[in-house]
């Protein structure tokens, strides 16, 4: 993978946390909101065992995930 494709990648599952996040925000119904928690904690995850098994600088990656290294 070249730097570009890191970049695509975090940019994808940053976007992914935020859709997340905007749905928690304006929904009151509990399970859309618990559904929506656990993508985004999903996409969290992912970016976590991506950053353990690639050869990326952790902390940069994350960053660009939206993630706090």
């Amino acid at each position: 993978m070249r730097k570009a494709d890191y970049a695509v990648l975090a940019a994808i599952i940053a976007k992914k946390r935020a859709d997340m996040a905007r749905v928690r925000a304006h929904t009151e119904c509990v399970a859309t909101h618990a559904t929506a928690r656990a993508i985004e904690q999903c996409a969290v995850d992912i970016a976590h065992d991506f950053t353990r098994q690639a050869s990326v600088n952790r902390a940069e990656f994350l960053k660009a995930c939206g993630i706090d290294p």
